[in-house]
């Protein structure tokens, strides 16, 4: 509970201070080369969100700032995205399999859009996809999709991200599934 008072007021406290452009000048992530746009997915449309989170450049910028001195790598890697976007929704044990079919299909999309499988996990009742999109020889997109009993997790980040700092990240903001593991052994 504490955190969430934390967070409504560090939410509010950028909402008053940060300068915001008309719509006409917000920025469409959508353009950005590693935006994935998981909120039409039609299974999901009557399911509400169990985790919902979009943190967008101006509080990534912020958070940056606030964090520098204690993290300064962290702080780096942050002040270069763009967007980091969370959504976590409840499943059930019979919709697993029709949850894995759909992180299939958006894996076949993704790859058809030269985006690269980094790492893949398939078990009986699990299943983990994580993708990175380059362009311009710069990581500018990570997706990591997982399905598990109990939940379907999606989540993209775009901006010019640093391989070597995105699994810090996942730390930093409880984000499932980063792991600085999966970056030692996609080096390798």
């Amino acid at each position: 509970m504490k955190k969430l008072i934390l967070l409504f007021i560090f939410s509010t406290f950028i909402g008053y201070n940060i300068p915001y452009s008309s719509a006409q000048e917000q920025k469409d992530y959508k353009e950005i080369p590693g935006y994935i746009d998981f909120d039409n997915l039609d299974f999901f449309k009557d399911k509400e969100k169990k985790v919902e989170v979009s943190i967008k450049a101006p509080l990534l910028k912020f958070a940056s700032k606030i964090t520098d001195k204690e993290n300064p790598e962290v702080s780096k890697l942050i002040e270069n995205l763009e967007l980091i976007k969370v959504d976590v929704y409840p499943i059930d044990t019979t919709e697993t399999d029709e949850v894995k079919s759909i992180v299939n299909r958006i894996s076949k999309e993704l790859e058809s859009k030269d985006w690269e499988r980094m790492v893949r996990v398939k078990e009986k009742n699990e299943q983990v996809e994580i993708f990175t999109k380059f362009a311009n020889d710069q990581l500018s997109g990570f997706v990591v999709m997982a399905v598990s009993k109990k939940e379907a997790v999606f989540v993209n980040i775009i901006g010019n991200i640093d391989p070597a700092q995105l699994g810090k990240l996942g730390g930093k903001f409880n984000i499932p599934k980063l792991d600085d593991r999966i970056f030692e052994t996609k080096k390798k």
